[in-house]
């Protein structure tokens, strides 16, 4: 008997043993075996075959009537579950060898456009990270598309557009009804996170255009756009750019509640090229902002925790402290006299500090006062000359002492420190003032003694020698 003769349910029982591509040779030699084994071949396709037959058969088969637009073939072998058997994500596997024509027959056949895979990307965001700007068109065109939807590793749409730099993307996601541009990706980035810190200034100008945009959110680690931007703009001109549009903006706030200023940032770093732009905001930028210890910018740039104070290794530093210090006092609304919750000043912090540079910039100012006094009724000269047992500071001294506006007779306790602490290098440094004098008494600290007398009383020849009262010295 020939084959072509057998029963159905014989050649249907034979097929049983037969692979998913054993049975379509088989369907192909008549039109009546096509006709008998078309149901069957589906059947082992989507469901009975093995795991691995159903991958890699019932894929092809599904992406094959894709490709054809076949959507008859399509519901077929959606009726058959096809889908339960490769997974409701079928088409995140799809999408990037699919034209947008295909791609269209599946969702209209009831693929879901926005199931995710095992990595939680989704037919969209695998278009969107491979610019394929007409399928994201399409995609979110379609009523079942989650804009929003976050990948395993926190990954979202906007996010990856803004990595990319693809401005027609980025655009359509702006333009979608739902899109948040202010979620939130890995390590608490956002969209504009991502667009200062990949450089991308296009990008970052649309995202600016939006009137819900958050410009001063942070991420984990506590960063706005604007610190990211002047990190970017220590490193590079496209920073410098991209900082100067931000700061334009009148939404950026320079200073944050419990969080220093930007303006510390840059006068710590030694940025006078940041700092020159963040002055020149058109929005009033305060810039004495204070940080937890009530301390300006200005001190930064003086204090000890600036990058360059106290480095005597080169002559380039000292020109970009300089530089530095130079950039903040630029602005005349500067206020050189601040003082912290000490009471110290700024010019005090760089004498202590033993910047010699910053001490000759304050003390060029018309406006300094060299007089002021801490809240424990100190003055800096006072201060210097009880830094100076620890410390080599005497060039910054000399350099104070020799200031016309230095009051040596509102108050003596520096030359009685002086004598105090038995420095007769001090001494001769403050004997030089032509308003010292030598017979003043102190009544408070010093129980109303005079420097000569404490010099006694300790038994420092070398001291009263100094002070000129050698032979009163001698007769006691």
């Amino acid at each position: 008997m020939s084959i072509l003769n057998l029963p159905n349910e014989v050649i249907i029982s034979v097929c049983r043993y037969l692979s998913p591509a054993e049975i379509n040779s088989f369907s192909k030699t008549c039109l009546h075996f096509s006709v008998t084994l078309t149901s069957h071949l589906n059947d082992r396709r989507c469901r009975k075959a093995s795991f691995d037959e159903i991958c890699h058969y019932g894929f092809r088969a599904l992406f094959l009537a894709a490709q054809s637009c076949d959507e008859d073939l399509i519901r077929s072998l959606l009726s058959e579950g096809i889908v339960l058997s490769l997974g409701r994500w079928v088409l995140v596997d799809m999408v990037n060898w699919l034209n947008e024509e295909s791609i269209t027959s599946l969702l209209r056949c009831g693929i879901d456009a926005a199931y995710p895979d095992s990595e939680g990307e989704t037919p969209l965001t695998v278009a969107v990270w491979n610019s394929s700007e007409q399928k994201v068109r399409m995609l979110l065109g379609h009523y079942g598309t989650e804009v929003n939807i976050s990948t395993r590793n926190g990954q979202r749409t906007l996010l990856l557009a803004a990595m990319k730099g693809n401005l027609p993307i980025i655009r359509m996601l702006l333009g979608h009804l739902h899109i948040d541009i202010n979620a939130i990706g890995p390590r608490g980035a956002t969209a504009l996170h991502m667009a200062v810190l990949n450089g991308e200034f296009r990008v970052m100008e649309l995202l600016l255009e939006s009137e819900t945009i958050d410009v001063n959110i942070v991420d984990e680690y506590d960063r706005t756009p604007l610190l990211l931007a002047m990190q970017l703009a220590s490193e590079s001109n496209k920073g410098l750019a991209i900082l100067d549009r931000l700061v334009k903006d009148a939404r950026v706030l320079f200073s944050h509640q419990d969080r220093l200023p930007v303006l510390h940032y840059a006068a710590c770093y030694a940025q006078p090229m940041i700092t020159r732009i963040l002055q020149s905001s058109p929005w009033n930028c305060d810039v004495n902002p204070r940080d937890l210890g009530q301390r300006t910018p200005l001190f930064y740039a003086l204090g000890p925790g600036n990058l360059f104070t106290g480095d005597k290794t080169g002559a380039i530093r000292a020109i970009k402290m300089k530089e530095n210090i130079d950039a903040i006092l630029e602005d005349k609304r500067v206020d050189v006299n601040a003082t912290d919750i000490w009471g110290y000043t700024p010019l005090r912090v760089a004498a202590i500090a033993g910047n010699m540079t910053g001490v000759k910039i304050l003390l060029s100012r018309k406006d300094i006062d060299v007089n002021v006094k801490c809240k424990m009724g100190k003055t800096n000269l006072t201060a210097l000359i009880e830094r100076a047992q620890f410390s080599d500071i005497l060039e910054v001294l000399r350099t104070i002492v020799a200031d016309p506006r230095l009051d040596f007779r509102g108050s003596y306790t520096a030359l009685h420190m002086a004598a105090y602490l038995n420095k007769r290098h001090l001494l001769q440094i403050l004997l030089r003032h032509p308003d010292v004098d030598v017979h003043a008494h102190h009544p408070g600290a010093f129980d109303d003694r005079t420097a000569i007398e404490i010099a006694i009383d300790h038994g420092f020849p070398d001291i009263v020698h100094v002070l000129g009262y050698e032979r009163y010295y001698s007769g006691c």
